[in-house]
């Protein structure tokens, strides 16, 4: 007995023994490589020491071994040594120590043979001991490479020769040095690029300097009589906007080859070389490009200024190389002023001219009086313009709105966020670090409101890993939320978004204003904002060619909306682009009515707006008849072949956009469904675009059927991965930002793209759309507004039509089952069952039938049903039935 109870409580004490955790390994590994790299950088300084000092007695004896058996390879082990240390400490390198520390020394072999080969050659002697003997010696005199010679290099050059042996210890010390060093052939590729790409960037710079300071000269003529050159065509909507536009370009090629004249102060320049530099000038931003304002951040980091350690060099490196902002920035553009006086001898330099649209405007250096823009003379109109007055004097000339009725971008701060980036970047990189995953920063974008930061994992990392430690990022970087994209569509990097602590403001000025959307070539190309590095984001609607827009209140859906329609107010005229809107909440879209574009006032009432859709159905019908008629297969050709006929009629791009979804589906859901899906599938080749916008992103809104039809899709701001699903058909949306933070998903991309939505106030609305509404008042079609109140009129109220009509021809038990499910905020079958007494089949029939009147949701597997519907609405669908 006591035996067996010594053996039990020894066991006890056995199994009592508790194994050490993996931090606790860590932590053992950890202090274990410490002492190691202690270990060597000792090492590497005994042996530097015994390389440079001679010394007398045993020291004198260390040091003439060392040489005798390494020769000129000496003088490396102490840098070699100390590398390893130091990596060894900073915990780079993978694998174990003693592996790191036989590679050197193969890597110190093959050096004395490659100084072996390359200065003495063949030893002399024959046999093994005598040769073994002159290699000692001659590395003791320091004239080669030492007895370890004898291990690489002399075998070699006995097997190849001398050519050959240099050739093969070359590459193998190139192998070795990758091996120790941890690199790989990309980080090599880099390395030897980048000096290129420096040269790049300083003879690109060096090209614009010389492009904003052209050396031709204009001869201006000082009267009154007109230019010789031959008038230049003006494209469409490039009345009264700033920037450099296709017409001023073909203005340059028309002067540029005038004779410079004799006794001009500067030699005119061929029109050769100018049009070559024109190919050049596109600055390229990494960064949120910001006219003088921008952040300017230094391109290379002071050598001379130490560091803490190894990583922070590295990155400081990593900063100052990758976060380019083009410093030549295109400065502002200022209103045109008087044109200068001329020098002596009649001549202009050209950056002294103001641009112009028309060759007619050089007629005269004098400054003329400015005209109201409903006042232009049909001369200063564009070739297009001027052809209809000839045609029908009494067709009003559309005026675009000039550019100064919108606001300038708010001045950018002008702080350094090179600390910032370069503090989130090494916080990143520590807390992966930390959870043991591998990376290094191989890009930074910062845009308007985000800053995306490009990883790179090392082999062997999974990329789920970083997307699960979403919330560990945000903790550590102090941010109100992260968003990971893994992979970066055509990189091999990881996208880690963070949000910038002071956000830019994306003015809808500056978005029309660009050269991007100036040259597009649409008329329905609108302005969404800038992407995540800070480029343009444009988006064409005919291409879409229906959008989806939803997000939840305040998250910026308005604000988008309404610079779509401003964009298409600055880029279409009104025989161009149509306007169809559906505004259900009244306030959001009445201040559009009395422009030009519109078809009929903005409709409000739920019931018109069915019926203003059911019009548009129609309205797309006989466009197709109408196609069918002239033997043309869409909008463009038909367009195309009226220009040929005068018995036909352009058409113009019509514009449905809807700012209220939800309102509608429990106002009529199958009538604006069938009509949605109806306009979906056909109307893109007839020249109609639906733009849909809801604050209520479920499937009782954004049904399946919509969503099958409409590829193209906007998310903003939701709270729930569930709603983002919806929009989106993947996560994502819940972890925006709000305040114009937007996914954009535009048809056939495989993921969204993040952008920042351009902000355009109620104030500039209304002095465009006061701009538009000068002049002649305009009539709205009377037969389009009273075919829309025929069909609202002719819409049916059956069983579908959603106002809890035909309930005296289903089953009458369904009031009391309604009843039933609204006072217990949920619907089931069992339920029915229970408080109805009524058999499965039954209350199965009365669960459907209200999923289709839209009072209960869809089948959510063992989940009871949602309950759509109010007590109060349940209550005005009841009387709407009696009455």
């Amino acid at each position: 007995m006591a035996m067996t109870k010594g053996k039990s409580s020894s066991r006890k004490k056995s199994t009592g023994a508790k194994k050490p955790t993996a931090k606790q390994l860590e932590a053992q590994n950890r202090a274990r490589r410490q002492m190691w790299a202690v270990v060597l950088f000792a090492l590497g300084i005994l042996f530097g020491a015994l390389a440079l000092v001679k010394g007398d007695s045993f020291w004198n004896t260390l040091h003439n071994l060392l040489f005798g058996l390494f020769g000129w390879g000496g003088f490396l082990i102490c840098p070699i040594l100390i590398y390893i240390a130091v990596m060894t400490a900073l915990e780079k390198p993978s694998g174990d120590i003693g592996h790191k520390l036989w590679q050197t020394f193969v890597l110190v072999a093959l050096l004395c043979g490659a100084v072996q080969i390359f200065t003495l050659g063949i030893p002399e002697t024959e046999g093994f001991i005598a040769t073994a003997k002159q290699l000692y010696y001659s590395g003791e005199a320091m004239h080669g490479g030492g007895l370890a010679a004898g291990l690489v290099g002399v075998p070699l050059l006995h097997l190849f020769g001398k050519l050959g042996a240099s050739i093969t210890i070359c590459l193998l010390i190139f192998v070795f040095v990758m091996v120790i060093t941890g690199g790989t052939l990309i980080d090599l590729y880099q390395s030897a690029a980048q000096p290129v790409k420096k040269l790049e960037e300083a003879y690109v710079e060096r090209v614009s300097d010389e492009r904003r300071r052209p050396k031709f000269n204009i001869d201006v003529p000082l009267d009154d009589e007109p230019l010789p050159a031959h008038p230049v065509k003006s494209p469409k909507g490039s009345m009264d906007r700033s920037g450099v536009s296709k017409a001023k370009e073909k203005l340059l090629d028309s002067i540029a080859p005038l004779p410079p004249l004799a006794e001009g102060p500067v030699a005119a320049e061929e029109p050769a070389s100018h049009k070559l530099d024109a190919k050049l000038l596109k600055p390229q931003f990494r960064c949120d490009p910001e006219p003088e304002t921008q952040d300017k951040l230094p391109k290379e980091e002071s050598k001379e200024q130490s560091a803490e350690s190894e990583n922070s060099a590295y990155l400081d490196d990593i900063i100052s190389k990758l976060i380019t902002v083009d410093k030549d920035a295109i400065p502002p553009k200022e209103e045109a002023g008087p044109a200068a006086e001329p020098a002596e001898g009649g001549t202009v330099l050209a950056q002294d001219l103001p641009w112009v649209d028309s060759p007619d405007e050089l007629s005269s250096p004098e400054t003329e009086p400015e005209q109201e823009p409903g006042d232009a003379a049909p001369g200063d109109l564009p070739l297009e313009d001027q052809e209809i007055l000839i045609k029908d004097p009494q067709v009003p000339v559309y005026s675009f709105p000039p550019i100064t009725l919108l606001n300038e971008a708010p001045p950018a701060k002008n702080d350094d966020v090179t600390e910032e980036l370069k503090a989130n970047a090494q916080r990143l990189v520590d807390t992966l670090q930390s959870f043991g995953v591998q990376t290094r920063i191989i890009d930074i974008c910062r845009g308007p409101a985000v800053t995306r930061y490009e990883l790179q994992p090392s082999a062997g990392v999974k990329i789920s890993k970083i997307t699960g430690l979403a919330d560990d990022i945000a903790l550590n970087l102090a941010a109100a939320g992260v968003r990971i994209e893994a992979p970066i569509p055509n990189k091999p990097a990881v996208g880690i978004e963070v949000p910038n602590k002071v956000v830019t403001t994306v003015s809808l000025r500056e978005i029309i204003d660009s050269s991007e959307f100036m040259e597009a070539k649409s008329r329905v190309s609108v302005a969404l904002g800038k992407d995540i590095t800070g480029n343009i984001a444009l988006a064409d609607i005919a291409k879409m060619p229906h959008l989806l827009i939803a997000g939840s209140t305040g998250s910026g859906k308005s604000v988008c909306i309404n610079s779509i329609i401003m964009s298409l107010l600055f880029k279409s005229s009104p025989d161009e682009v149509k306007f169809l809107m559906v505004d259900p909440k009244v306030v959001e879209l009445g201040v559009y009515n009395g422009i030009p574009h519109l078809l009929v006032p903005v409709v409000t009432d739920p019931r018109k707006a069915a019926g203003a859709l059911a019009w548009a159905v129609t309205e797309m019908l006989n466009r197709y008849k109408t196609f069918a008629e002239t033997g043309v297969r869409d909008l463009s050709g038909y367009n195309s072949l009226c220009e040929e006929r005068e018995d036909l009629h352009p058409m113009p791009q019509i514009v449905i956009i809807i700012d209220e979804l939800a309102d509608l589906m429990m106002a009529a859901p199958n009538e604006v469904e069938d009509s949605i899906c109806r306009l979906a599938q056909m109307a893109r080749a007839a020249g109609m675009h639906l733009i849909i916008a809801t604050q209520r992103p479920s499937v009782d809104v954004i049904t399946g059927v919509i969503k099958a039809n409409i590829p193209s899709r906007i998310a903003f701001a939701v709270s729930s991965q569930v709603d983002s699903r919806t929009i989106l058909d993947m996560g994502g949306a819940e972890k925006l930002l709000g305040r114009g933070d937007m996914l954009f998903s535009p048809v056939g991309a495989a993921k969204p793209i993040r952008v920042q939505g351009c902000f355009v106030s109620d104030k500039e609305i209304e002095r465009v759309t006061s701009f538009l509404k000068e002049g002649e008042k305009h009539e709205y079609d009377q037969g389009i507004i009273e075919e829309i109140d025929k069909q609202a009129v002719a819409e049916p109220k059956g069983k579908n039509s959603g106002d809890g009509g035909g309930f005296n021809d289903e089953d009458e038990m369904l009031p009391l089952a309604v009843e039933c499910v609204i006072e217990a905020g949920q619907a089931s079958t069992s339920l029915l069952q229970r408080r109805l007494k009524l058999g499965y089949a039954r209350a199965a029939r009365l669960i459907d039938d209200m999923e289709v009147r839209g009072i209960v949701g869809p089948f959510e597997g063992s989940k009871p049903r949602q309950v759509l519907i109010s007590k109060d609405r349940w209550i005005e669908m009841k009387l709407n039935n009696q009455q």
